[in-house]
């Protein structure tokens, strides 16, 4: 699993493998949404990404909300029901977790969305706030507005800035290895964080998103198709790449799958709910076949943590090429289009090890994702991010921090190992 790797860089040597799982799975929490929130797409998203995010980390989850008919889909959900629905994915998640209806038992963290009435509860608990475009998460006590939007990308902001909080409650009740100043606030409990990912921005009232290919199907990748999908009004058309399969420990991150799919394609996983125009190509790009794939499409995804592979698409020169990834507590998302430093410019060292496991959790990869997502969108609306937005540094665990995000032109380097267009041009000077 990656996450419990992610946890054991926290917390103190000798805590075993089964008592980070046991501090998670002894973990409850509470889900409040009524019919006027949860009536409404915006409303519907952020619980069922709330609930998709936090159930992977394997804690116990009561909700109680009201049954109501789903607007659209909603994957991974099954059936035409919110209720229902989450709670058979619950049933078919992690083994040892559960999705219940709230028994008013005890809870650890309450969650509540928009301006649902809240009891008074004995722990800590947020309400999930948003716009079109942002996400916020804020206390309770705190009057927040119901939600109404179509437009759901706050929504999903929302529920990832509410996600975070869940697992660092869980890791503080576990003994830090490093109880320094620094570890502390990284994993203190926050009371006010937001995010925006569109201030100004328009809301695209019909899209058809150019062709565009994705290279991988794993948990930045699923995160990132998990929020198109969703998105009204927008059509996509994509092919998706990858050769490996479903596996137990994916579980804990990719967002479209569920225990069933365990022995399944990744790329046929994403396939499966078949309500886009994606088509599964199982094959991982390498040196020896990327010549039966190109030309690729004008734009390219890269959700792949290799960093060579991401050097194999840039060498492709696509004519925008997106890519994100995760690293341990942060991600990082950028675009590169023809006369700009290339993604070799900014990865153009290959730290990782052959085989190595990068520890990640749920709403890390999803962060990743959902920034790729937006990033692509806001080329296809004609309102690109600037040159010096062409990079985005996120920290997830303190979202609350000024510099949680930091976005940042990329240089070119001499050394790049693509050897781009503005690599040799800065060799030349």
């Amino acid at each position: 699993d990656r996450m419990i790797p992610l946890v054991r860089e926290m917390v103190v040597g000798d805590c075993s493998d089964e008592e980070i799982i046991a501090a998670f799975q002894n973990f409850r929490v509470t889900c409040i949404g009524d019919a006027n929130n949860l009536s409404t797409h915006s409303g519907q998203v952020a619980l069922v990404t709330l609930i998709s995010l936090v159930a992977r980390m394997g804690v116990q989850i009561d909700i109680r909300i009201p049954e109501i008919e789903l607007f659209g889909v909603q994957p991974p959900l099954n059936g035409c029901y919110l209720r229902s629905g989450i709670l058979d994915l619950g049933s078919d998640l992690i083994p040892g977790s559960a999705i219940t209806c709230w028994d008013n038992g005890k809870v650890d963290v309450a969650l509540v969305m928009g301006d649902t009435a809240a009891p008074r509860l004995d722990c800590a608990s947020w309400r999930l706030v948003g716009t079109a475009w942002s996400g916020t998460i804020h206390p309770i006590e705190r009057k927040g507005a119901a939600w109404s939007d179509a437009w759901p990308i706050g929504a999903m902001v929302a529920a990832a800035l509410a996600a975070s909080e869940v697992f660092k409650a869980v890791v503080r009740q576990i003994q830090l290895s490093k109880p320094t100043p620094f570890w502390l606030e990284y994993v203190d409990q926050i009371r006010d964080a937001a995010w925006d990912f569109g201030h100004g921005l328009p809301i695209p009232h019909h899209l058809d998103m150019d062709q565009f290919d994705m290279v991988s199907g794993g948990a930045v990748s699923q995160a990132l198709y998990f929020a198109l999908m969703r998105l009204p009004e927008v059509h996509l058309r994509s092919r998706v790449f990858d050769n490996d399969t479903t596996d137990n420990t994916n579980l804990n991150r990719n967002l479209l799958s569920r225990y069933r799919h365990i022995g399944m394609k990744k790329i046929d996983v994403i396939r499966s709910y078949d309500i886009q125009n994606i088509t599964a190509v199982c094959a991982r790009l390498t040196e020896v076949n990327i010549h039966d794939y190109v030309p690729l499409a004008p734009s390219v995804l890269v959700g792949a943590d290799d960093i060579p592979t991401r050097w194999l698409i840039q060498s492709c020169f696509p004519q925008w090429l997106g890519v994100c990834g995760t690293s341990h507590f942060g991600t990082l998302t950028s675009s590169h289009t023809k006369g700009e430093a290339c993604a070799g410019c900014l990865h153009w060292h290959d730290e990782q090890g052959v085989g190595e496991i990068i520890p990640t959790v749920s709403f890390i990869s999803f962060w990743a994702g959902l920034a790729l997502a937006v990033r692509v969108l806001r080329k296809e609306i004609g309102r690109p991010y600037s040159k010096r937005e062409q990079a985005l540094w996120l920290v997830p665990l303190r979202m609350d921090d000024p510099n949680a995000g930091f976005w940042s032109t990329v240089s070119p380097r001499a050394d790049c190992p693509v050897q781009c267009q503005a690599s040799r041009a800065a060799i030349a000077r």
